[in-house]
């Protein structure tokens, strides 16, 4: 009966015991010099004897086992060299009886950086992981296998700049530049009431300019801050500067125009500004300057006369005076109207052609009784005469 118990244990033990001790970990191609190794981990919470355990690849090669037993949740490391080999092979567990508990075979190109991992330890799924864990867990090597890469490439969006926002008035983002087709055209420096001072600038140019930070300024060194502005002007376009402020004199002064370093690009001067003018260059070619009635933003006006020339008329004779006044009694208003008026009153005596043996009135010259009283005058003293000679006729023979 004893010795049925003891075939019974001796049966059941190995068994029982040898289960839970399963491949780990290999490490085919280490550094020249060192040893190859197979780990193996007892999954159980007892010790398992593995005395008689086995290892060896497919050609029956044996890789030494370093120790008897087993540990709870312990690895056991064992070594060989030039038995595994780096291109791909199978290693065996077999236990004291000659049984296979597992194989494990890996392929591929293996060297010193690369080991065949079992993940988690204990399990059933192999891995070959540039992470070696020699006689410890592989927790640390199966970690690299959390953020999977997917066969499906992750595609990153190109980055698209956010254009700066730039003010209009004050574009800060374009460094400011230099311009010589820009020149005074008109300044307005004695403006009507309700009205501000402004001058206006021309472009010349072929293409579009933006002024930022210019000056317009006075008299140098006169005492008056200069008046900054930002403008932008199209090829041959005006633009205007408008002043809430006074800034130039009325009597004389000159006008500057500055870029943004304070370089003088363009000025003039004027004496005697009248109120309600503007002072014009006369043409693109020219910094002659001359009073003009405003054009803003528009081409220049011609030249203003402050005192035109006076046409000077023949003030007519008292004689004439009389006779129109004696003509009409309509008041006489202006010289050059009396002279009309004595005109179509009194006309002119013209010179009228002569024929031999008559003479010719001029059509319009009024008819004198001078000549027709002296002839009656005369026939009647004709008459006298005859009628004396008559009456001593008639005395003498009654």
């Amino acid at each position: 009966m004893g010795y049925f118990f003891i075939l019974l244990l001796l049966l059941i033990n190995p068994f029982l015991c040898h289960a839970s001790v399963v491949l780990n970990e290999i490490y085919p191609a280490p550094v020249s010099g060192e040893y190859e190794w197979v780990e193996l981990y007892n999954t159980g919470n007892e010790f398992v004897d593995i005395s008689q355990y086995q290892l060896v690849d497919a050609d029956g090669h044996k890789i030494k086992i370093a120790t008897t037993s087993a540990p709870p949740y312990g690895y056991i490391v064992s070594t060989s060299s030039a038995v595994l080999n780096n291109s791909g092979d199978t290693v065996l567990l077999k236990n004291n009886l000659g049984d296979v508990l597992e194989v494990a075979t890996y392929s591929g190109t293996f060297d010193f950086t690369k080991a065949f991992v079992k993940c988690p330890d204990g399990g059933n799924n192999w891995f070959s992981l540039n992470f070696m864990t020699k006689n410890a867990s592989n927790e640390t090597a199966c970690l690299s296998l959390t953020p999977i890469p997917t066969l499906t490439p992750i595609v990153v969006p190109t980055e698209v700049p956010i254009p700066t926002t730039v003010p209009i008035n004050l574009p800060t983002s374009v460094p400011p530049v230099d311009n010589d087709s820009i020149f005074i055209s008109e300044v307005y420096p004695y403006p009507n009431k309700d009205e501000h001072e402004w001058i206006e600038l021309y472009n010349s140019g072929d293409n579009e300019v933006i002024l930022t930070d210019w000056k317009i300024d006075d008299i140098e060194a006169g005492g008056s801050s200069p008046h900054a502005f930002s403008l932008t002007l199209p090829a041959k376009q005006y633009g205007a500067v408008s002043f809430s402020s006074s800034l130039f004199n009325n009597d004389q002064d000159s006008v500057r125009l500055l870029n943004f370093s304070g370089i003088e690009k363009d000025s003039m001067e004027y004496t005697n500004a009248k109120q309600g003018f503007s002072f014009g260059r006369q043409s693109n070619n020219s910094d002659t300057y001359c009073l003009q009635l405003p054009s803003l933003n528009n081409q220049n006006n011609s030249c203003y006369e402050t005192q035109p020339t006076k046409v000077q008329t023949q003030t007519p004779t008292k004689k004439i005076q009389s006779v129109a006044n004696s003509m009409t009694t309509s008041p006489i208003t202006s010289p050059s109207k009396l002279t009309k008026r004595v005109q179509s009153t009194v006309p002119v005596k013209e010179t009228a052609p002569s024929v031999l043996g008559e003479s010719t009135r001029v059509s319009g010259e009024p008819v004198s009784f001078f000549p027709c009283l002296s002839l009656t005058a005369t026939l009647y003293a004709l008459l006298t005469l005859v009628s004396v000679f008559a009456k001593m006729k008639y005395a003498e023979n009654p």
